[in-house]
């Protein structure tokens, strides 16, 4: 196995390991602060060659220096404007030169599916490792200046920017009880306690926002619109407003293997009720026309993901850039959804009607557990009298991974009565890693299996796993009515390579 190249981010001065020497000299993001740099190899001394010196700083904690031996180095602007076409249709073949993070060799006449489901899974495999980093908040991250105001673009809404959040906040949640003492990081503050809401965001979150904004800009999204209807809002929600904008990539295959352009209505709901929300998805439309007299359709992809807000439920933490699925995480005091649908044939400028319909999760916070020793714990009955009550399983066993290598899975399943946050599992003893399990659809569509089986492997050596635990769960509908309601330009329409 070839030795770790240790590289450095210039943006927060964070560490990243390295095992492809061919990575070096190609443009990667972050998954610390999400600046995108060229990956250069520090010297063995540890200082960076031509570096500018700064001054001495507080040694870094082991979570400020990253292993990217399995996840894709690819940015995820990289994705969005060089490898999503070919990624999501079928790749024709060329003399000469192979696509730029094609692996392996073509049959020829061969089928292409394996070559759509090999690119979906890349793009699972980066947003879901990069959704640990986003949903931990940049811990560890230095203190940003306070940000400075962004100009508004004409028709675009910026994302909102969050002070670095540590756990969501549940309304008339009781404590969080953590089960090994020092192992997790302090939550939600006493009811007495004076919660800042001034704070400075972290660099991490800055450059979050800034990604988000630049998104929104690149994909042309338009100025918002009010639903024209909201009397029938779940109670403690309220704000319902909706945009539109290209999808990410220039186009992708529907489940009936038609080649599409798609755009997302983005659709924004505020209100009491989302610090107790944990999971939104399963939306649809009732009603969806564009002139002249088109009756559009929702956009059912080819290759199910976790992700997906149409088949399943996305999880969600209230005011955390969750990064859980492709595009601007969630603002502020906002829940968002980006619910795609079929491009109109005719070109048109708006939407005339859309009318549909989201649901919610909603839970109760029991309490955060600790197990010190995965290793020990998995395959045996759970000890702890909650997660005996939530009929919780762990299990540890050897599958194939995504490159088709046996590996070692970590899975946890638990009753229909219940939910869990984000589950995270941490290496100790100088192993310098953190995975965060994802929802397991092929095993549940649920929601009630999570498992690392869409990481490439596990950390060896003993592993920390955190477990958030609800209860009292609830579900809404969210019915939502737009009039009139913009479509991005046609110019900003991704465009095929």
């Amino acid at each position: 196995m070839a030795d770790r190249i240790l590289i450095q981010c210039p943006g927060c001065s964070a560490k990243l390991a390295i095992s492809d020497e061919s990575k070096l000299g190609k443009k990667i993001r972050c998954s610390k602060c999400s600046e995108v740099f060229v990956a250069k190899a520090l010297k063995s001394s540890g200082s960076k060659s031509g570096a500018p010196t700064k001054a001495a700083k507080p040694k870094k904690s082991d979570d400020d220096e990253f292993n990217f031996d399995d996840m894709e180095m690819e940015d995820k602007s990289e994705l969005d404007e060089e490898e999503s076409e070919e990624e999501s249709r079928p790749v024709k073949a060329k003399s000469g030169k192979t696509k730029k993070g094609a692996k392996g060799k073509k049959k020829s006449g061969g089928s292409n599916l394996p070559l759509i489901i090999g690119g979906v899974v890349a793009v699972v495999l980066l947003l879901g490792v990069g959704g640990y980093f986003l949903f931990s908040g940049g811990e560890g991250a230095p203190a940003a200046a306070p940000n400075q105001p962004v100009a508004q673009q004409p028709g675009v809404v910026p994302a909102g920017v969050m002070p670095n959040a540590g756990g969501p906040v549940l309304a008339n949640a009781p404590p969080t009880t953590p089960v090994v003492a020092g192992n997790v990081p302090p939550t939600a503050a006493s009811p007495t306690a004076a919660v800042p809401t001034t704070a400075a965001p972290s660099i991490a979150t800055a450059k979050i926002a800034e990604a988000n904004l630049a998104t929104a800009q690149r994909l042309g999204e338009t100025a918002e619109v009010a639903a024209s209807d909201t009397a029938d809002l779940p109670a403690g929600t309220k704000g319902l407003t909706a945009r539109t904008r290209w999808y990410w990539m220039a186009s992708a295959f529907e489940a009936s293997g038609a080649e599409v352009e798609v755009i997302e209505l983005v659709v924004d709901v505020q209100g009491d009720l989302l610090p107790k929300i944990i999971g939104f998805g399963h939306a649809e439309f009732k009603t969806l026309t564009a002139p002249p007299d088109q009756s559009l359709r929702i956009f059912q992809t080819l290759i199910k993901s976790w992700f997906d807000p149409v088949t399943y439920y996305v999880p969600y933490e209230h005011n955390s850039t969750s990064g859980l699925s492709p595009g601007p995480g969630h603002p502020e005091g906002v829940l968002r959804i980006g619910i795609p649908f079929v491009a109109p044939k005719v070109a048109a400028t708006h939407l005339e009607v859309v009318e549909g319909q989201f649901k919610i999760k909603t839970a109760q916070m029991m309490e955060e557990i600790v197990i010190p020793d995965v290793r020990t714990a998995a395959n045996k009955p759970l000890e702890h009298p909650s997660l005996k009550a939530a009929e919780a399983m762990l299990s540890l066993k050897a599958q194939k991974n995504p490159a088709g290598q046996m590996s070692e899975v970590l899975e946890f399943q638990f009753g229909r009565n219940y939910a869990v946050g984000p589950l995270l599992a941490k290496a100790r003893e100088g192993q310098m890693r953190t995975l965060m399990l994802q929802p397991d659809v092929a095993a549940d569509p649920n929601g009630h299996h999570f498992s690392s089986r869409g990481s490439l492997s596990l950390p060896g050596g003993p592993l920390t796993m955190t477990i958030k635990l609800y209860s009292q769960i609830e579900e809404f509908v969210v019915p939502f009515r737009f009039e009139n309601v913009p479509l991005p330009s046609p110019d900003k329409k991704p465009k095929k390579k």
